[in-house]
């Protein structure tokens, strides 16, 4: 096997798993991350050590690609504004559906609203642990502040089943923040696309 990591090739001969998982931890550091595989020239995204336990006797050619911080989060942030763009233009609709009578589908989008709230939360975090972190970040964190506040209301609605109060803090709450949100991730984007080749 044919095995490459930060543009360094070696021949491998009938690696184990745990060796190849070794080698690969021992390029990784606090600046520098796993993003995906390639594998036989074909990019593989599923999770590594999985994927490694299932195909390495078909595997010729192994490939690690890795990230550096710095575009690990900016890839992030260009994914969450993506995320952003796709369900703000949603929100009225399913706010005036909680209004009434919200059925099974209503439910369902709600609940992949509030993973996509979460996942933000986690991106935030991830990103606050971290020194790299956008120049602005401190807007971020105003913007975010209020949207962590808003979740833990919704869950007391979802569990009182109040379905008014849901559609309130889904269109008067949640949507103003994610906006500020969207458009502070935006500014970033279009001040650090061209240096991180994010397209």
């Amino acid at each position: 096997m044919i095995f490459t990591i930060n543009d360094q090739k070696q021949e491998l001969n009938n690696p184990s798993v745990q060796q190849i998982m070794e080698k690969i931890n021992r390029r990784l550091d606090a600046n520098t991350y796993y993003s995906h595989l390639v594998v036989n020239g074909k990019a593989v995204y599923d999770d590594c050590e999985t994927y490694l336990k299932e195909h390495l006797s078909d595997i010729n050619e192994l490939e690690v690609v890795t990230q550096s911080i710095e575009v690990l989060i900016y890839s992030n942030l260009n994914t969450a504004k993506q995320y952003l763009d796709r369900v703000l233009p949603v929100i009225p609709q399913l706010s005036d559906n909680f209004y009434q009578n919200p059925s099974a589908e209503d439910w369902q989008m709600f609940n992949d609203l509030l993973q996509g709230m979460e996942w933000l939360g986690k991106l935030a975090a991830a990103i606050g642990q971290n020194n790299s972190r956008p120049n602005h970040w401190g807007q971020y964190l105003l913007a975010f502040s209020p949207i962590q506040e808003n979740l833990s209301e919704l869950e007391t609605a979802v569990k009182e089943k109040d379905t008014v109060l849901i559609g309130d803090l889904i269109q008067y709450e949640l949507q103003p923040h994610l906006s500020v949100l969207n458009g502070e991730i935006g500014k970033t984007i279009d001040k650090e696309e061209k240096h991180y080749d994010l397209n």
